[in-house]
């Protein structure tokens, strides 16, 4: 199945589809609410965590991080940016 994310940044808006979404990292921080279904977040650690509706993941800025889906069902998050300075 897919991860659909729905992305906010400040006034801006996007979402799209995806999966895996490899490991990658962004110079600011954000935060992840998973809305609906399942899935694997994991570092450059290798260290893997299962997470599913309703968690709460925060990233500080440049830590590497990927997701994955390897349920029968779709992965739905908001992925927050509150602060691009």
């Amino acid at each position: 199945m897919s991860i659909y994310v729905l992305c906010i940044h400040g006034k801006l808006y996007n979402n799209f589809e995806a999966n895996p979404i490899g490991l990658h990292d962004h110079w600011y921080e954000h935060e992840i609410l998973i809305l609906g279904g399942e899935g694997v977040m994991y570092g450059d650690d290798g260290v893997e965590h299962n997470v599913n509706k309703d968690s709460f993941i925060f990233f500080p800025g440049d830590e590497p991080h990927g997701y994955r889906n390897d349920s029968t069902i779709d992965f739905v998050f908001l992925f927050l940016i509150p602060n691009m300075d």
